[in-house]
């Protein structure tokens, strides 16, 4: 279902899809937590995560199926992360999450549905209200590039403008992610023939003069938009 939604959803609509996967997984994760036997230590811990608020308690004495709680918490949660998808997509949300509640009600009584159904829900709105204070929503704000040799510059022909400038500002989903990962810097730019910076630029200039039938396929392949998802949905319908 989230392939089908991230193939036909504008990529703008909450961020970039990885970041819609990892707070998904979280939901179905924590929507299934208090049924995975009571040795398991949770892997999303609130000591873990950041800022991660404090997940709803089940009620011990009451029976709970777990696959209702996170049919229940996945339908939320694509809901409220694809909001400006199409009709077609909404209904086809309602019809899986309804196809499945029809086979669980084969299995399971009513009762234990209907609870169960309400504590995934339960978990998926404090995810998501979660995600929503994470900064996406300014990872898109308007940027203005330094000019200057060797700096990026919009292109034609359409010149558009830098794609999610700050999303690096996002609040990180684990505690200390960002330790010791930072990359070295950009091989320094340069029009000097004999710089590292001019030998890439070149080997790359000469391969699109001579680039072969496979290459453009490959190319093609991997631009994402066909089948119209990003990088991340792809790699996950492959």
């Amino acid at each position: 279902m989230q392939i089908r939604l991230m193939s036909t959803t504008p990529a703008t609509f909450n961020g970039p899809f990885v970041r819609v996967y990892a707070y998904s997984g979280m939901v179905a994760y924590q929507a299934i937590f208090p049924g995975i036997p009571a040795n398991s230590s949770n892997l999303f811990s609130n000591a873990l995560l950041n800022e991660m608020p404090s997940i709803p308690e089940i009620d011990h004495s009451k029976k709970y199926h777990w696959p209702s709680s996170v049919n229940s918490a996945l339908a939320y949660i694509n809901r409220r992360m694809f909001p400006f998808t199409n009709a077609a997509n909404r209904a086809a949300i309602d019809s899986l999450e309804n196809a499945l509640n029809s086979a669980f009600s084969k299995l399971v009584d009513t009762g234990s549905i209907k609870l169960s159904e309400s504590y995934g829900k339960a978990v998926a709105q404090k995810i998501f209200g979660w995600a929503e204070t994470d900064g996406y929503r300014q990872g898109n704000d308007a940027y203005t590039p330094r000019s200057g040799q060797g700096l990026w510059t919009p292109t034609p022909p359409s010149f558009a403008s830098a794609v999610t400038p700050y999303w690096g500002n996002l609040r990180t989903i684990v505690r200390g992610s960002m330790n010791n990962t930072q990359p070295l810097g950009p091989i320094p730019y340069s029009e000097d023939v004999a710089s590292d910076f001019y030998r890439e630029v070149k080997q790359v200039y000469d391969i699109s003069r001579n680039i072969t039938v496979e290459q453009k396929t490959i190319a093609f392949f991997w631009r994402d938009i066909n089948p119209g998802i990003t990088a991340p949905g792809h790699w996950l319908n492959i």
